[in-house]
């Protein structure tokens, strides 16, 4: 019986043992799933397409926006990439790959007279029709570009005036439009462009006209009389885009001053250091040499060797 008791009294120590010692905690272990790729770059939205031009074959075009505002011009061939041309804001494109564009070529005509295939793409600014820009490419050589074209209107047209198969360039220099131009006047002279060793120079033997006659000149200055001074600049222009420059100058000596001319010239803020006849004559001379054709200009009116005087 003590010995039982014994027994029974072991058991009950044990017990209160496992009972008092505290229990150990087991740590679970997180799974982590590694991911497969890791990006650490800032990953470029891909640009909407907003446009999309296809032609007959196996050309298509695209015109897309970027996120930034930006533009994207493709062209795909057999749905591969095969041109791209990206600008900022402020400018679109416009091209003829489906042929319903009059004023440029279409996709694929031969411009510069190599027999191969070529393409003009525009770059359309929001500013103004004269930030436009002209680009030729030959697509035949991984669309190297063959010639570029700034400083000209919107309204231009590729057409053949001198049946060498090679279409000229006809346009308007805006050198002028905004120089004191009246709302609505135009005074972009135009010009005939012709590709001369990947450059588009002055044709002189398209552009020149005959000269006006005495009585013609006198005509337009008594019809004149009493209209704003802007129908001078804008007569003179026509002149010297035609090769009679030195016709331009005799006509203005021609011309009687009207006072109230200066008070409309002092009020602009171009011209505020104009105050006469003459003084206004050298800032047009002047303004003149900025023309981009005025290399040419110079050659189609004898000027090669002799300065304007400033």
């Amino acid at each position: 019986m003590k010995n039982k008791i014994i027994a029974i009294s072991i058991a009950i120590l044990l017990l209160l043992l496992i009972l008092l010692i505290p229990k150990k905690k087991i740590k679970k272990e997180s799974i982590i799933i590694e991911p497969t790729q890791i990006i650490t770059e800032t990953i470029s939205v891909t640009p909407t397409i907003i446009e999309t031009i296809k032609k007959t074959g196996k050309y298509e075009s695209k015109i897309l926006k970027t996120q930034d505002g930006g533009m994207v011009f493709q062209i795909l061939k057999e749905g591969k990439e095969i041109f791209k041309k990206e600008v900022k804001d402020k400018f679109s494109f416009i091209a003829n790959l489906d042929g319903k564009n009059k004023n440029l070529p279409e996709f694929g005509q031969d411009i510069n007279g190599d027999g191969k295939k070529d393409f003009v793409l525009q770059l359309k600014s929001e500013k103004n029709s004269c930030s436009n820009i002209f680009a030729i490419y030959s697509m035949e050589d991984n669309f190297k570009q063959l010639a570029e074209l700034k400083g000209l209107a919107d309204d231009i047209k590729f057409q053949d005036l001198d049946g060498d198969s090679i279409p000229e360039l006809i346009a308007n220099d805006c050198t002028f439009l905004n120089w004191w131009g009246s709302f609505g006047e135009n005074f972009a002279p135009q010009v005939i462009l012709k590709l001369k060793y990947g450059e588009y120079k002055l044709a002189e033997n398209l552009m020149r006209k005959s000269p006006p006659s005495d009585n013609e000149i006198n005509k337009i200055i008594k019809d004149n009389k009493n209209s704003f001074i802007t129908y001078i600049w804008k007569y003179m222009l026509d002149l010297i885009y035609t090769g009679n420059g030195e016709l331009a100058w005799s006509f203005y000596e021609r011309v009687e001053w009207n006072s109230e001319w200066e008070e409309g010239i002092l009020e602009n803020k171009e011209g505020k250091k104009i105050s006469d006849k003459y003084e206004f004559l050298e800032a047009f001379k002047e303004h003149l040499t900025t023309s981009p054709y005025w290399e040419d200009l110079k050659k189609l009116n004898g000027w090669e060797m002799l300065e304007i005087e400033m």
